[in-house]
């Protein structure tokens, strides 16, 4: 099983600023990889939610030593849930399947679509992701 405790510090392309915390953990049985995700973060400006919330929740199987194969669901503005007054729009759910290419050990790309599961979300969104472990 491995865990990732991670904070950081964001600045948005309209020169807001704020904070994000991550608390991911994965593991592995047998060829599955299963992995949960939780983001939060805070941005410092006037009408935005006082933290946003993501969940994701994957898995994946290994078809060779490259690639992987899954799929993932993914809940955005959890904080909908509890908030009457939920910034964003509420609560927003996706799922789709993804491919993970690892390219060199520790270097990986994952890629994948996604369909709208809720009212006021996309349809369809893509997602592309390039991962560094060290």
């Amino acid at each position: 099983v491995d865990v990732s405790v991670s904070a950081g510090y964001l600045r948005e392309l309209g020169s807001d600023n704020g904070l994000w915390g991550r608390v991911a953990v994965a593991g592995d049985v047998g060829p599955a990889r299963l992995t949960l995700n939780a983001l939060g973060e805070h941005v410092f400006a006037a009408n935005r939610d006082g933290i946003d919330v993501l969940l994701t929740a994957g898995a994946s199987a290994s078809l060779l030593s490259y690639l992987r194969v899954g799929a993932e669901y993914v809940v955005q503005d959890l904080e909908g849930l509890w908030d009457p007054e939920e910034a964003d729009g509420g609560v927003r759910h996706f799922i789709g399947p993804n491919a993970i290419v690892v390219l060199y050990p520790g270097v990986q790309l994952a890629a994948g679509p996604s369909f709208g599961l809720s009212a006021g979300s996309p349809s369809v969104l893509g997602r592309i992701a390039a991962t560094y472990e060290f």
